[in-house]
């Protein structure tokens, strides 16, 4: 049988050295990283459909992009179907990205993960000892594992191995299969071991931009900015429109209220506030009115 490859690359040799280069990126990308998030998606996000989902998880990814650009712009963000990784070099930063991820809408949950290499459960244990002996002492524990790939062991393999190494090697620890003090949680996808060491919530809702824009009549008090934080949450760019009956002082609390609204939640997006401007002598609002924009390089 004779066989003809149509292009050089599709050739044995060549395809192996590609495959080859391809993993050895791959893994300079995990060394390089000295922060790693994992960003699990709102639960209303997960049970659209395929197009609609895909749609949205590229919508939160440009919207954390935008956001995190700000505190390290080398850092580099990667969408999967059920979840977005975020890694980041300059480790000074990683105290204002992780909050700054707790405020984007869309994000259930980030984890903050060590992802390093493995070679069998006894290494997968020995590493799970050296990050969470001191979590452990005086502690009930048990271990979750969440596996992907092909292994030759399972999910429970893992945590009954894992557990009693720890409960072996930690004497003031104990184990507690119900309402534990600290949950070990495992992670293993092929040849990588995720560390979690820890989980921070978010905001939930859709990603700013997946639902049309709205204009908040904003006044300044509670209520116009509960809705419009309401409203972000539920995936709406926001503007704001404010009627200035309280002279100069009303207006720069208007202000200071949206700018906050805004820089807090909807930052990943740009924004517009109308300001109409009231006429005393005649009680009426002037056509004369200010409109401020502001811009994803705005500061705080």
């Amino acid at each position: 049988m004779l066989v003809v490859y149509f292009r050089a690359w599709m050739q044995p040799q060549v395809w192996a050295a590609v495959f080859f280069l391809y993993k050895s990126l791959k893994a300079c990308q995990r060394t390089i990283a000295a922060m790693k998030f994992i960003i699990k998606l709102f639960p209303e996000i997960t049970i659209k459909s395929q197009s609609v989902r895909l749609r949205f998880i590229k919508i939160l990814t440009g919207n954390i992009r935008n956001v995190l650009k700000h505190y390290d712009e080398t850092l580099a963000v990667v969408r999967h179907w059920d979840n977005i990784e975020v890694r980041a070099k300059d480790e000074n930063q990683r105290l204002a990205i992780r909050d700054a991820l707790t405020r984007i809408p869309g994000i259930h949950h980030i984890l903050e993960v060590e992802d390093v290499p493995f070679t069998d459960m006894h290494d997968i244990f020995e590493k799970a000892l050296v990050q969470y002996r001191d979590q452990l002492e005086g502690k009930t524990f048990c271990v979750r594992v969440k596996r992907r790939g092909k292994h030759d062991f399972s999910s429970i393999d893992v945590e009954r191995y894992v557990g009693g190494g720890l409960n072996q090697h930690i004497e003031s620890a104990r184990v507690k299969l119900t309402n534990p003090d600290v949950t070990v949680h495992l992670e293993v996808e092929d040849d990588r071991l995720l560390l979690i060491k820890g989980r921070y919530e978010g905001i939930g809702g859709f990603p700013i931009g997946t639902q049309e824009d709205v204009l908040s009549l904003i006044s300044g008090g509670f209520d116009s900015g509960v809705s419009s934080y309401m409203l972000m949450r539920r995936g709406c760019r926001v503007h704001y429109c404010f009627f200035n009956l309280g002279g100069a002082a009303h207006e720069i609390g208007v202000r200071q209220v949206a700018h906050y609204l805004w820089n807090r939640f909807g930052s990943s997006t740009a924004c517009v506030l109308s300001l109409l401007i009231s006429n005393r002598s005649s009680g009426k609002f002037s056509r004369k009115s200010t409109t401020v924009r502001w811009a994803l390089s705005s500061n705080v």
